[in-house]
Protein backbone atom coordinates (compact mmCIF):
# COMPACT_ATOMS: atom_id res chain seq x y z
CA UNK A 1 0.00 0.00 0.00
CA UNK A 2 1.43 3.38 -0.96
CA UNK A 3 1.68 6.16 1.56
CA UNK A 4 0.10 9.30 0.02
CA UNK A 5 3.20 11.50 0.27
CA UNK A 6 6.05 12.44 -2.03
CA UNK A 7 8.88 9.95 -1.75
CA UNK A 8 11.31 12.69 -0.68
CA UNK A 9 9.09 13.48 2.30
CA UNK A 10 8.87 9.81 3.26
CA UNK A 11 12.68 9.49 3.16
CA UNK A 12 13.17 12.61 5.28
CA UNK A 13 10.53 11.63 7.86
CA UNK A 14 11.85 8.10 8.20
CA UNK A 15 15.39 9.46 8.59
CA UNK A 16 14.30 11.87 11.31
CA UNK A 17 12.18 9.31 13.16
CA UNK A 18 14.10 6.06 12.69
CA UNK A 19 17.50 6.93 11.23
CA UNK A 20 19.02 6.94 7.78
CA UNK A 21 19.54 3.16 7.74
CA UNK A 22 15.78 2.67 8.07
CA UNK A 23 15.13 5.25 5.34
CA UNK A 24 17.56 3.56 2.94
CA UNK A 25 15.98 0.16 3.69
CA UNK A 26 12.51 1.63 3.16
CA UNK A 27 13.52 3.10 -0.21
CA UNK A 28 15.05 -0.22 -1.28
CA UNK A 29 11.81 -1.97 -0.26
CA UNK A 30 9.51 0.49 -2.04
CA UNK A 31 11.46 0.71 -5.29
CA UNK A 32 10.93 -2.84 -6.61
CA UNK A 33 7.31 -2.91 -5.44
CA UNK A 34 6.22 0.45 -6.87
CA UNK A 35 8.72 1.44 -9.58
CA UNK A 36 6.85 2.13 -12.80
CA UNK A 37 3.44 1.72 -11.21
CA UNK A 38 2.69 5.37 -10.56
CA UNK A 39 2.79 5.00 -6.78
CA UNK A 40 6.00 6.98 -6.26
CA UNK A 41 8.38 9.02 -8.34
CA UNK A 42 11.72 7.19 -8.35
CA UNK A 43 13.40 9.80 -10.53
CA UNK A 44 16.62 11.39 -9.34
CA UNK A 45 14.88 14.53 -8.06
CA UNK A 46 13.14 12.90 -5.09
CA UNK A 47 16.31 11.79 -3.30
CA UNK A 48 18.09 15.02 -4.24
CA UNK A 49 15.24 16.88 -2.54
CA UNK A 50 15.46 14.64 0.52
CA UNK A 51 19.25 14.96 0.69
CA UNK A 52 19.12 18.72 0.33
CA UNK A 53 16.53 19.00 3.10
CA UNK A 54 18.64 16.83 5.43
CA UNK A 55 21.90 18.53 4.54
CA UNK A 56 21.84 21.37 7.04
CA UNK A 57 20.63 19.46 10.10
CA UNK A 58 21.84 15.90 9.39
CA UNK A 59 24.62 16.04 6.83
CA UNK A 60 25.73 12.43 7.45
CA UNK A 61 22.21 11.25 6.64
CA UNK A 62 22.15 13.51 3.58
CA UNK A 63 25.35 11.88 2.32
CA UNK A 64 23.83 8.41 2.73
CA UNK A 65 20.63 9.40 0.90
CA UNK A 66 22.54 11.05 -1.95
CA UNK A 67 24.89 8.08 -2.30
CA UNK A 68 21.78 5.89 -2.56
CA UNK A 69 20.59 8.14 -5.40
CA UNK A 70 23.91 7.64 -7.19
CA UNK A 71 23.34 3.88 -7.17
CA UNK A 72 20.29 4.39 -9.37
CA UNK A 73 21.38 7.59 -11.17
CA UNK A 74 25.20 7.36 -11.45
CA UNK A 75 25.42 10.13 -14.05
CA UNK A 76 23.47 12.72 -12.05
CA UNK A 77 25.46 15.94 -11.90
CA UNK A 78 22.83 17.43 -9.59
CA UNK A 79 23.28 14.57 -7.13
CA UNK A 80 27.04 15.07 -7.08
CA UNK A 81 26.65 18.81 -6.45
CA UNK A 82 24.14 18.15 -3.63
CA UNK A 83 26.56 15.56 -2.24
CA UNK A 84 29.33 18.15 -2.30
CA UNK A 85 27.11 20.51 -0.32
CA UNK A 86 26.40 17.81 2.27
CA UNK A 87 30.12 17.07 2.58
CA UNK A 88 30.89 20.74 3.20
CA UNK A 89 28.24 20.73 5.96
CA UNK A 90 30.25 17.88 7.51
CA UNK A 91 33.40 20.03 7.18
CA UNK A 92 34.77 17.43 4.73
CA UNK A 93 36.00 19.68 1.94
CA UNK A 94 38.20 16.95 0.43
CA UNK A 95 35.16 14.72 -0.21
CA UNK A 96 33.20 17.71 -1.51
CA UNK A 97 35.98 18.39 -4.01
CA UNK A 98 35.92 14.75 -5.16
CA UNK A 99 32.13 14.96 -5.67
CA UNK A 100 32.44 18.14 -7.74
CA UNK A 101 35.26 16.61 -9.80
CA UNK A 102 33.00 13.61 -10.56
CA UNK A 103 30.24 16.01 -11.61
CA UNK A 104 32.69 17.65 -14.02
CA UNK A 105 33.76 14.27 -15.42
CA UNK A 106 30.12 13.83 -16.45
CA UNK A 107 29.61 17.40 -17.68
CA UNK A 108 32.99 19.13 -18.19
CA UNK A 109 31.40 22.34 -19.52
CA UNK A 110 29.19 22.94 -16.47
CA UNK A 111 30.15 26.48 -15.50
CA UNK A 112 28.40 26.63 -12.11
CA UNK A 113 30.08 23.40 -10.98
CA UNK A 114 33.45 24.67 -12.24
CA UNK A 115 32.90 27.83 -10.19
CA UNK A 116 31.93 25.88 -7.06
CA UNK A 117 35.01 23.70 -7.40
CA UNK A 118 37.33 26.67 -7.90
CA UNK A 119 35.84 28.45 -4.90
CA UNK A 120 36.02 25.37 -2.68
CA UNK A 121 39.64 24.69 -3.64
CA UNK A 122 40.51 28.32 -2.89
CA UNK A 123 38.85 28.38 0.55
CA UNK A 124 39.29 24.73 1.54
CA UNK A 125 39.55 24.11 5.26
CA UNK A 126 42.62 22.16 6.24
Amino acid sequence: MTIPRPLSEIVVLTTLQQGVEAAVAQYRDLRPRYYGRGGYDFGEDELITAGTRLSSSRPDAAVAVLELNLEFHPKSVRTYTALAQAHTRRFDDASAIVALEKALEIDPTNGPVQGQLTQLRRFQRR
